[in-house]
């Protein structure tokens, strides 16, 4: 019941989705790095390959830039959580770090 001067809340149905996909096809990029920076009216996602790395150096080589208004990378933030969320529960939790290696490989 809603509280007094508050209207009633109404559920949007779930919007349908159709995505078209240019007739070439869509450039599909790997990334193993993502550097994030923002500004107040954008945030930008550089998605890169880690190319090598030293002691103190890592390499990597820009593939891709995607530009978002705060508004949509929010909401990218909460759906890509909930599908992470998702594939957890049907392949387990992922690791955030590598696994240590033994004294002999370092």
């Amino acid at each position: 019941m809603p509280r007094k001067n508050e209207a009633p809340t109404k559920k949007e149905p779930k919007q349908k989705v159709v995505t078209r996909l240019p007739s070439e096809g869509l450039a599909s990029v790997y990334s193993n790095n993502v550097q994030i920076g923002y500004s107040n009216w954008d945030v930008r996602f550089d998605f890169g390959e880690i190319q090598s790395g030293d002691a103190g150096t890592l390499v990597v080589a820009a593939r891709t830039r995607v530009i978002m208004s705060p508004q949509h990378a929010a909401a990218f933030a909460k759906v890509l959580s909930e599908k992470m969320a998702e594939y957890e529960q049907l392949f387990g939790k992922q690791r955030w770090e590598p696994a240590a290696q033994p004294e002999a490989e370092k």
